[in-house]
């Protein structure tokens, strides 16, 4: 290592546009993976030294690991199919670092040196390309890569798509993301490149030149990592290290951070911070702390001016080539001072250094002091500041231990639901069993909510960029990500409020986390963690996937010629539904074992999956309704060929499953054996007709229950406690409202074959942090032709895949943390203030805003809480213990 070696803490669970913070309190450490372990150790020994090494670390409470995948030499610490240059042959640590730590619910941030590759003599890839080396004074090539080669840039980016491809972490942090300290030229490519800007930058001398042209390449390179990467995982929190303030501009290494904040390109700048008493700048002040101030001081003064939500962090060098620490209160030293700065966290160089201390830090509590100091001022304080009770309110905090068991798809029901004494609220948590044509809700998700059993409630409307030209939008949740899903897959990126591109699997690309990997359904294939556990079909297609109770369900079809008709051979066409068992580890599915039901109608599939308890059910696009439960099939209701009869929807709602109908626009309700239509359920908007109508989308939200109903893009409520409906609004300002026809834009579209083309849905109703995404489109989603279509000029057509963004007060959502075997999740009420908990670990926090809030300022007194029971269902893991502190 030379200098200030790099080191990340930060994971940002969650960022939400309004009330809401991230957990920004984080403990991180920096790993060399061979200190973990003793020389001449087996990969036996190895592996156990790791899973000891995260053990020790999870006791200790850090919550973000920071392994290095490849050395200064150019050496790769796994497997790489881009750089040849292994350490470790064929055996992979980074997996074994990464699947542990999730298990054990930390962070992954996996860091890399970027240009340095031998630093005095080449090494690895420059033994192979010399030619993209950096020079030496009289010419010979350096061991670091040249940020201006054309094909070292490309090299440096497969590289990087490696490794989040492979590894998919939460983080990534670029090491040496600079120029070398020494004295260096240009490469050929990169020097004639440089002649020809010089000749338009005459205005600048000599030494201005070769500063601003290094400052642009390491820009451009910079640019194109952001980009690439976040097209793969748009998530990825991206990061890098920095000496710090003094390196932005007129230094040699050319690291204009600053700039790169400002662009959007990194989410976090990690400074150094190794400054003993022998060794620091003494310009910066007339101690080490004095300097580290000045340090952290000038490095926030640089992101502030970048007007970015960027992300301070900083190094702490327990033992460098500057000097090392030697007492635990060496440590609370900088840990003081990081909080009084309010940096973003702290990461230890290197875990190894820090072993000798860990029994003293355990014993003095100095971390979980700085943790609990850090979350008081930033994910609590911040956002409740004028949240406190009242006299009659005393704090209350609710904890639920659970054993969700294995993840087999199942849905997870309520954690509790209690009414204030008062009778005026309810308050509840869980998680939701719903599927919204053709996405599943994110079944490791959260909720929390505050619901006046008056019906009364306010809310807010925001329009969002869309994500496509195309006149329909779908959305998903998948961990806190907003996703939609024609077009192009793109994800909603908060900080740029923009769609960014992501990679797709095809077909309708749902995923669903299962345990702590990650199922994709594409088209007609399954992966499970970047392994295909089902391939596409000898015959027909594979549809419309579903994971639930143990089971991979899917669609067979097979439409042959013609449209809908009676089934009479498989050489004739014809649609199967399948339940194959398969659990995570399973390796791929076994067809052998499928459970096969041939459907009566040929080009039967289904809009709608449903679960309720041991039962999953589907209803097909025809009117047929199938069921699933102890290992077979059974058909409820009988396709109807020349009927219309479909359901779009399906939401569990305490121990019932919604499914939302066409053409009536009603919900029906199912109880695991009969189905019924709910009367005026919801209503039908005033002023419009009766005939054609859809409930295509459902929620809960805020512990009510929402409907989306086309063909006039209705948005509904329903409030359990009174039992009402009220119409929140149309999500379309155009046309005017009409009986005359069915659908809006009929009478336009005559000279048409589609009559009800411009009729309008509502697509998605995703909750995410404290907010209701929404969705619209047209019948389905496509480009407009302003020929065809003039009636819609000029931006009519745009309200046809808007994204909405609806804020209603007393919901609050986060994804979760999967563990084997308990973990407790809490809810703490500070007056308006909500803070929730997994582990101790904030995993949203917000306040209450409106008459919502000042009732929970005045007065929480709470009924008798129902652990396990409420509006999501019955809890159904393998253990619940709730309690209620005061």
């Amino acid at each position: 290592m030379i200098s200030c070696h790099l080191a990340i803490l930060i994971l940002i669970l969650f960022s939400f546009a309004s009330n809401a913070v991230a957990d920004t309190s984080r403990v991180a450490a920096y790993v060399h993976m061979k200190h973990c372990w003793a020389e001449g150790d087996g990969k036996s020994e190895r592996e156990t030294a790791i899973l000891a090494t995260l053990d020790r670390m999870q006791s200790l409470g850090l919550n973000v690991i920071v392994p290095y995948v490849a050395n200064t030499s150019g050496q790769s610490l796994f497997p790489s199919e881009v750089n040849h240059h292994h350490v470790y042959g064929d055996w992979d640590p980074v997996e074994i670092f990464v699947r542990e730590a999730r298990r054990r619910g930390i962070a992954v941030h996996l860091c890399i040196p970027v240009i340095v590759c031998g630093h005095h003599q080449p090494a690895g890839i420059l033994t192979e390309h010399p030619e993209w080396a950096l020079r030496k004074e009289k010419g010979e090539p350096l061991g670091a890569i040249s940020p201006g080669s054309k094909a070292a840039r490309q090299w440096i980016l497969r590289y990087l798509e490696e490794i989040v491809e492979r590894y998919q972490p939460d983080g990534l942090l670029l090491d040496y993301m600079r120029f070398p300290s020494q004295a260096s030229k240009f490469e050929p490519q990169s020097a004639e490149r440089f002649a020809v800007w010089q000749e338009k930058n005459q205005h600048l001398d000599a030494q201005q030149q070769l500063q601003k042209f290094r400052e642009q390449l390491l820009t451009e390179l910079m640019g194109k990592i952001s980009t690439r990467l976040r097209t793969l995982r748009p998530d990825l929190h991206l990061a890098i290290y920095s000496w710090g303030h003094h390196v932005t501009a007129n230094h040699r290494v050319a690291q204009p951070w600053p700039l790169w904040a400002k662009k959007g390109y990194i989410d976090e700048v990690n400074v150094c911070g190794y400054w003993y008493p022998e060794s620091f700048p003494a310009a910066w002040g007339s101690t080490h702390l004095e300097a580290f101030k000045t340090m952290l001081s000038e490095s926030r003064q640089h992101l502030q001016d970048a007007n970015r939500d960027v992300d301070l962090t900083f190094a702490l060098g327990v033992k460098t080539s500057h000097g090392q620490l030697n007492s635990v209160n060496e440590i609370k030293e900088y840990l003081n001072i990081a909080q009084d700065f309010a940096v973003d966290g702290t990461t230890f160089f290197t875990w190894a250094y820090l072993e000798p201390f860990l029994d003293q830090l355990e014993e003095s509590g100095v971390l979980e002091s700085y943790v609990t100091r850090r979350l008081g001022s930033d994910a609590e304080q911040e956002t409740c500041d004028e949240a406190e009770p009242s006299q009659n309110s005393a704090a209350k905090t609710i904890r639920v231990t659970v054993d969700r068991g294995k993840d087999h798809g199942q849905s997870f029901g309520s954690l509790f639901e209690v009414k204030t004494k008062d009778g005026s609220m309810v308050l509840g948590a869980g998680f939701q069993n719903l599927y919204n044509t053709r996405y599943r809700a994110d079944r490791h998700a959260i909720q929390f909510f505050f619901r006046p059993t008056d019906g009364q409630r306010s809310f807010v409307t925001e329009t969002l960029p869309r994500p496509s030209d195309l006149c329909g939008s779908y959305l998903y949740g998948r961990d806190g990500v907003i996703y939609s899903a024609y077009g192009e897959v793109s994800s909603w990126n908060e900080k740029a409020d923009s769609w960014q591109s992501t990679a797709s699997v095809g077909g309708t690309d749902e995923t669903m986390r299962v345990g702590d990997g990650m199922l994709r359904l594409g088209d007609s294939r399954v992966i499970y963690n970047d392994t295909e556990i089902l391939g596409h079909p000898d015959e027909g297609r594979y549809e419309l996937f579903f994971y639930a109770n143990g089971y991979l369900f899917w669609y067979h079809v097979q439409r042959g010629d013609g449209g809908y008709r009676p089934y009479s051979s498989d050489d004739d066409g014809f649609s199967k539904l399948v339940a194959c068992p398969w659990t995570p580890g399973a390796g791929p599915v076994d067809l052998a074992k499928a459970i096969v039901l041939t459907l009566p109608v040929v080009g039967e599939t289904t809009f709608a999956w449903g679960q309720l308890g041991d039962q999953v059910v589907t209803g097909s696009n025809i009117g047929g309704f199938y069921r699933f439960e102890n290992g077979s099939w059974r058909m409820l209701l009988e396709p109807r060929i020349s009927e219309s009869y479909q359901l779009y929807s399906t939401l569990q709602v305490h121990d019932r499953l919604l499914m939302g109908h066409y053409p009536s626009g009603r919900l029906l309700e199912y109880d695991g054996e009969s189905i019924k239509e709910l009367p005026n359920s919801p209503p039908v908007m005033e002023g419009v007709s009766t005939s054609a109508r859809e409930a295509q989308t459902t929620v809960v939200y805020g512990g009510d229950v929402l409907v989306g109903v086309w063909p006039w893009g209705e948005l509904w409520r329903f409030n359990p406690d009174q039992g009402n409906w009220s119409l929140m609004g149309r999500m379309f300002e155009h046309p005017t409202p009409s009986d005359k026809t069915v659908h809006p834009y009929e009478a336009e579209s005559r000279q048409h074959s589609v009559k009800n083309l411009w009729g309008q849905r509502v697509t998605s109703l995703v909750p995410n942090g404290p907010d209701l995404f929404v969705a619209t489109s047209a019948k389905s989603p496509m480009i407009w032709d302003p020929n065809r279509f003039p009636f819609l000029s000029p931006d009519k057509w745009k309200s046809y895949g808007s994204v909405y963004r609806i804020t209603m007060p007393g919901h609050f959502s986060a994804p979760t943390t999967w563990t084997a075997g308990s973990t407790t999740f809490e809810f703490e009420i500070r007056g308006s203030c909500v803070i929730v908990r997994q582990d101790g670990k904030v995993l949203v926090a917000g306040e209450v805003a409106g008459p919502l809030g000042v009732r929970l300022k005045n007065s929480l007194e709470l009924k008798k809480i129902s652990w396990g029971d409420g509006i999501y269902g019955d809890f159904r893991g393998r253990s619940l213990e709730g309690k209620l502190e005061e």
